[in-house]
């Protein structure tokens, strides 16, 4: 822990986006969400193909939420970085998939890097996985 106070105001920061950013998830806000990522954003889902770029980000999240009910998630840890303009997170997730056989939950991981660009916290690199 650090009692650093720029540290850790990057760390709310970062934290409050991150939240911020599931709210947008949930409210399947898929252009919200896109604006979320850096123009060259990669994101990497378990048993997907990687989505490099904001415009395949967006398309990767209409296609994948088709078959998404209720989706949560929450920071656990936001590292942030010496330089000021990166963090790092990860936390847990949790969401349901709708299969022919109904409903299954489906719980599971993530990681997040995070880089201000032009004074506002973007998702650069993001990375999740179910724990099954």
């Amino acid at each position: 822990m650090t009692d650093d106070p720029a540290v850790l105001r990057i760390q709310e920061e970062v934290w409050a986006a991150s939240l911020s950013f599931v709210a947008l998830e949930q409210g399947r806000d898929f252009d919200g969400v896109a604006a979320v990522y850096a123009s060259d954003a990669v994101l990497q889902a378990a048993n997907r193909p990687s989505w490099q770029g904001r415009e395949a980000i967006h398309q990767g999240y209409i296609e994948f939420f088709q078959s998404v009910g209720k989706l949560e998630g929450e920071p656990v840890q936001v590292v942030a970085g010496a330089s000021g303009d990166v963090a790092f997170e990860y936390g847990w997730n949790r969401f349901t998939l709708k299969t022919p056989e109904g409903d299954q939950e489906v719980p599971g991981k993530y990681s997040r890097g995070w880089r201000k660009i032009d004074g506002e916290w973007k998702i650069q690199l993001q990375t999740y996985s179910p724990d099954s």
